[in-house]
């Protein structure tokens, strides 16, 4: 009786160890049933979104079956078949491709691996994407480590504790490092680009977020450039604030809802001009041959792309690094009324750049010399 006791102890002993190794290990994965890697390079995303780096390395596949000893380390990331990267608007760093604007067509990326200086194997993928505008990160009511609740509204404007129209905002959000808020302060029946200026109504902010937190500190930007293509460093200028979400979520803006900026929502015949204009002067009526688009989520596109906001007669435009809206350009905002040559008899919008100690100084990007923007509706 005990032996028999005995061995079915023993059985089952058998039976719970073969149990635990057959379902503890079925999880662990078959090297037989790994899905094979497809040929190619493959894994560049069809969508991307403006500020938000893609890491190529965790994501790209690479299978040459020609050319099996090529690694992702032999992949050449180029805007161009020739192998470079020509733009502003395609940044990679540390194998990170990092979107660093909008685009309002698909971008062509490629990849392209060689056999040593492109003698033999050559192989070239072409990749479509699209980046789009992010949605507006401050989009709600934020507590505030300076005591204060802000809210942040859809239709562009901004209000701090029981003041519901503050100002008016615009957000940037490019590359790491290049993420700005900037906003423009009191009362749009009155304020002018000279007034925002002495009253301390301008403030632009760099800010970094993590998850329901936001981090503002003010700066203040060098306005000077050598080159047309350089960013433009700045420095701190102030105390940063640290915002706590308490309600909203990020969402797009609606500047249709905005009485002051809606006026400039849609596509409009304009150009940059280095003279005043002067509505009886027919030279400097001609219709401008450009477009420029304003869109009701903050973007605007002309020759670079940025985002912008109008309070009354005060308008400003920060944009990506390296391009004429970085730094952020402040400039004054009117219309007059041509009486002379091509635009006689219509409504002329002048955004002029604000220059008060002589080009080169701020408040725009040194390098820009055509400071005034001239513009018709269709």
């Amino acid at each position: 009786m005990n032996k028999r006791r005995k061995e079915s102890f023993m059985a089952a002993a058998i039976l719970l160890i073969l149990f635990l190794v057959f379902f503890g290990c079925k999880n662990d994965p078959d090297p037989a049933s790994t899905t094979p890697i497809p040929e190619g390079i493959n894994g560049f995303p069809e969508t991307l979104t403006m500020g938000v780096p893609f890491d190529l390395r965790k994501n790209i596949t690479i299978n040459l079956p020609a050319a099996p000893d090529k690694t992702f380390n032999d992949i050449i990331w180029a805007n161009n078949a020739e192998g470079t990267i020509n733009s502003t608007q395609i940044v990679i760093e540390d194998d990170q491709f990092i979107p660093v604007t909008f685009f309002r067509n698909t971008v062509t990326v490629y990849a392209i691996v060689k056999d040593g200086e492109g003698a033999g194997f050559d192989y070239t993928k072409e990749f479509q994407t699209s980046i789009v505008f992010p949605l507006n990160p401050f989009i709600g009511k934020w507590s505030g480590s300076d005591g204060k609740t802000w809210t942040f509204n859809k239709n562009g404007t901004y209000g701090i504790d029981s003041t519901a129209n503050y100002g008016s905002f615009a957000v940037w959000s490019g590359k790491p490092g290049r993420k700005f808020l900037v906003t423009v302060s009191g009362d749009p029946d009155t304020i002018t680009v000279e007034s925002v200026v002495t009253s301390k109504l301008y403030t632009p902010y760099c800010f970094e977020q993590t998850g329901d937190t936001i981090k503002i500190t003010p700066i203040k930007f060098d306005y000077s450039a050598s080159n047309k293509q350089d960013p433009n460093p700045f420095d701190i200028n102030g105390e940063t604030i640290t915002l706590t979400r308490q309600s909203g979520a990020p969402a797009a803006l609606d500047l249709s809802g905005n009485d002051s900026a809606s006026i400039m929502i849609g596509a409009w015949p304009a150009a940059f001009y280095n003279v005043i204009y002067d509505p009886n002067n027919e030279s400097t009526n001609a219709m401008p041959n450009q477009t420029i688009t304003y869109y009701s989520d903050g973007r605007v596109a002309y020759s670079y792309e940025g985002t912008w906001l109008k309070r009354g007669a005060v308008f400003l435009t920060v944009g990506n690094d390296g391009r004429r809206w970085d730094p952020p350009a402040l400039a004054s905002w009117d219309t007059k009324k041509s009486t002379s040559g091509a635009l006689v008899g219509k409504d002329v919008v002048l955004i002029n750049e604000y220059r008060p100690d002589g080009p080169g100084t701020p408040y725009s990007r040194g390098t820009n010399t055509s400071l005034y923007w001239r513009m018709v509706k269709n």
